[in-house]
């Protein structure tokens, strides 16, 4: 079975951050943040302050990036520095974040 992440596949995701001075340790510990990322439900990767209200972007899996889509108004996809939009990541308002974590748990 083909392992995948954001669509790619495990060895194409890791390619894009692999240059001449990445170590073989540094390799490793991407692979296994990846496959500990697989067994969560949602990881909270950042928070931050948005018009004076608390937001976090949250990392989650397919059931709960589709609920989150369900949702009225209270998150967006995120964008990272290089304008990528990834299909599991999102920043959701405090509101939100509270209530995913009372409907999906901690």
């Amino acid at each position: 079975m083909i392992t995948t992440y954001n669509g790619k596949s495990m060895i194409q995701h890791i390619a894009q951050y692999i240059n001449k001075t990445t170590t073989f340790q540094e390799v490793t510990n991407h692979v296994t943040t990846m496959r500990e990322e697989r067994t969560l439900n949602y990881k909270v990767i950042d928070s931050a302050e948005v018009d004076g209200e608390p937001w976090r972007t949250v990392r989650c899996n397919k059931e709960i990036s589709t609920w989150i889509r369900t949702q009225d108004g209270s998150w967006q996809e995120h964008i990272d520095q290089s304008w990528n939009i990834y299909a599991n990541t999102f920043d959701i308002s405090e509101e939100l974040y509270m209530m995913l974590v009372l409907k999906f748990g901690k």
